[in-house]
């Protein structure tokens, strides 16, 4: 018998090796093993079985780590589909999914001694956790009553300790749906109850309580011994849906994230996958997490960019991998939104997803009043900001009530520039403006990171006359200090949320009523309830209308609607009012109207015509390097066997734009070029490729060359 081996610390495996005949019992798909290769030994993972092999002089396996797969087969073909989506390796794939301590040799190791292989002495701290449960533990009886292991306590009546802390009853906060929540939960149910597995798209307007139908549907799925993963779109929000979750199921429920320390996240990670919780709850990376009885997948947010893995291959969308999870295990999967993507809500129309609609809020919540006004007309009161928005904001004041306003630029001016020569201070190692910060007094660039200290005379030209130009989130902040002297202010932003309980200490003191005014970038507009917000602001909506990319006016209706969404969420209407110079604009106008089916109806004509998605798949191709002409002729090269790889590729749609250079031409030093394939099927894109460039795309990059390929990408720049 042989053995398919991915070693994630070997980027060229899988390799094939030969199963020894003590082995045989115990390797399955998914067991993790030791392998060696050349002249070391690395931790690998079974991913097929074979009972021949063509492959002469194969190497046996020399160990396996657990006497049962560690991975399911179930996850191994979602990874090695992966792999394949989204045209990268199976080892980038096992290291995203797996905690590092798993990849590795180095780990506690316990040796059984004795004539008769009984333990002479076994010290327990050593033993692993994820071992215990599963350990053969033949003869310890026999040693412990023979006196080889010596315990502590052998017998004990009761066991137990006086604490102030309550257990939490099981889904102890009452429900009462209104009618279509009801419905969606019926639905969902019924589809279960009578095993139709499918995709789901909860669409509901802001505040129609979305997260209570999550409660019920998890509820059923928990009774019928069955457990659940959520995700949600960013770490920031795992507190938020946290307490909820914790609030409704108590100690079932286990939060997995990145930040959390190694060794925490093994633990927890084993937990879910010993089936010691019923719900896991975290962002994308929890996506892979292996689970007993897994039941229902949610993805809170499912539009969110966030899912997307953008900065290292395997550069995965989480909802989508989700949605395939479901395939392969035969499960639900609910994707919920107030803004649905067009790819989502095009699959509802197709037949691909069941759409469930939340129209209105519970308890007689009413939908915001929203204004927009024409900043071509407005008299302004600074750079910034109308007078007729610092009109409602004072009213706000005087009433009581809260007020949030959205500026989707943090830091304090835009950029620096000599008022004599024009000399703009910019980023030397990505080519773009310097942001000035006030706090820090420094110029940053929000993209590498790189700090400054402005000058106070223009190197070029000697002139003193340097002016801070634009607005940002600081800025905004100062100026409404100005205006409101007797008010609390809080910024909520990448820049004032980066120490640990800073984003916490911000909701909840928004929440208790003790901000009067929330300034803030596109995270304020993220999923917070914030029950006493009357008043949304949103300026300088304009600047999300220009980036260079195809889903600019999709970005902008969210960022519009799910912003708006803050206010009036109880028994009062909120009001809105969204500053803009280009009022007519239709991502502007139907979210003014709050209308996402006339958005959708002309966002989907547009992209119809264009052949963008949901009508074609994107993969985008981007060349870097340090040397500008290397960069510029690779991507030549590379243009050049697209080309070519286009007789081997069996779909209807094939059409290659580019090179040019990336909107952000030069990003840490690298000068950046880009090609865009448009095509009807990835899957035969990567046959293709994988027939024409046995080694791509590793194999066909020169040392000095980088090349980023990112299918379905949700950033051009």
């Amino acid at each position: 018998m042989h053995a398919d081996v991915v070693i994630p610390q070997v980027p060229v495996s899988p390799f094939t090796y030969r199963i020894p005949d003590k082995y045989l019992r115990w390797i399955e798909i998914g067991t993790r093993v030791v392998v060696p290769v050349k002249k070391r030994n690395f931790t690998g993972f079974v991913i097929d079985l074979n009972s021949q092999s063509s492959i002469r002089g194969l190497r046996d396996i020399t160990s396996f780590k657990e006497p049962f797969p560690l991975i399911p087969a179930s996850l191994i073909n979602l990874i090695k589909w992966i792999s394949e989506y989204y045209v990268c390796n199976l080892p980038e794939c096992f290291q995203m999914a797996l905690p590092a301590r798993l990849l590795t040799l180095s780990e506690a190791m316990i040796q059984l001694e004795g004539s008769d292989d009984n333990a002479k002495g076994i010290r327990s701290s050593d033993l692993p956790n994820h071992f215990v449960s599963e350990i053969d533990i033949r003869g310890l009886k026999d040693a412990i009553s023979e006196a080889r292991i010596k315990l502590r306590y052998k017998r004990a009546d009761w066991l137990g300790q006086e604490t102030s802390r309550a257990l939490r009853p099981f889904y102890r906060q009452p429900f009462h749906p209104n009618q279509s929540q009801l419905q969606a939960i019926r639905e969902i149910l019924a589809d279960s109850e009578d095993n139709r597995v499918r995709n789901y798209l909860l669409y509901g307007i802001t505040g129609s309580g979305k997260t209570l139908v999550y409660l019920e549907v998890m509820r059923a799925v928990i009774e019928r011994g069955g457990s659940v993963l959520a995700l949600v779109p960013e770490i920031s929000l795992t507190p938020v849906m946290e307490k909820i979750f914790i609030d409704a199921f108590g100690e079932r429920v286990l939060v997995l994230h990145s930040r959390l320390k190694e060794s925490e996240r093994f633990r927890r990670w084993e937990q879910a996958r010993s089936g010691k919780c019923g719900i896991v709850l975290g962002p994308r990376s929890a996506v892979l997490v292996p689970m007993k009885n897994l039941g229902m997948i949610i993805v809170d947010e499912e539009q969110d960019g966030s899912y997307k893995q953008e900065t290292h291959a395997p550069k995965y969308n989480a909802r989508d991998v989700a949605i395939m999870r479901g395939q392969i295990e035969s499960i639900p999967v609910i994707l919920g939104s107030a803004t649905p993507s067009i790819e989502s809500y095009h699959n509802t129309r197709s037949g691909k997803y069941k759409l469930l609609t939340l129209p209105e809020r519970p308890e007689g919540g009413q939908l915001p009043v929203v204004t927009v006004l024409d900043m071509r007309k407005e008299r302004t009161v600074s750079s910034s900001l109308s007078a007729t928005l610092v009109t409602h904001i004072n009213d706000s004041l005087l009433s009581g009530k809260q007020t949030l306003l959205l500026l989707n630029r943090r830091g304090y001016a835009r950029y620096v520039q000599c008022h004599d020569c024009g000399k703009m201070w910019r980023c030397p190692d990505c080519d773009i403006n310097y942001t000035y910060h006030e706090k820090t007094e420094k110029l940053v660039c929000h993209y590498c990171g790189k700090t400054e200290t402005p000058s106070e005379i223009c190197p070029i030209c000697q002139s003193p006359k340097i002016s801070l130009f634009g607005v940002g989130t600081q800025r905004l902040e100062k100026t409404l200090n100005e205006l409101f002297p007797d008010t609390t202010i809080s910024r909520m932003d990448l820049d004032s949320t980066r120490a640990s309980g800073e984003l916490e200490r911000i909701i909840d003191d928004v929440t208790a009523g003790k901000v009067d005014i929330l300034v803030g970038t596109q995270m304020v507009g993220k999923g917070f309830d914030f029950p006493n917000i009357h008043l949304t602001g949103i300026i300088m909506i304009d600047l999300s209308l220009s980036f260079p990319d195809f889903r600019a006016r999709e970005n902008t209706f969210r960022l519009l609607t799910q912003a708006a969404g803050r206010a009036g969420r109880r028994s009062t209407a909120g009001e809105v009012i969204i500053q803009s110079f280009t009022p007519d604009e239709y991502s502007i106008y139907y979210a003014g109207n709050q209308d996402f089916e006339g958005f959708y109806e002309e966002e989907i004509g547009y992209r119809r015509k264009m052949f963008y998605p949901p009508f074609t798949k994107l993969v985008l191709f981007t060349i870097s390097s340090m040397d500008q002409v290397k960069a510029a002729r690779y991507s030549q090269i590379l243009k050049n066997k697209l080309i070519a790889l286009k007789d081997g590729y069996s779909g209807r749609l094939y059409r290659l734009l580019g090179p040019a250079p990336a909107p952000l031409y030069k990003l840490r030093k690298y000068y950046r070029y880009q090609l865009l394939l448009k095509l009807d099927s990835i899957l035969k894109f990567n046959m293709a490729l994988r027939k024409y460039y046995p080694s791509a795309p590793a194999g066909i990059i020169p040392r000095n060359i980088k090349l980023s390929i990112d299918v379905d990408p949700q950033d051009m720049m």
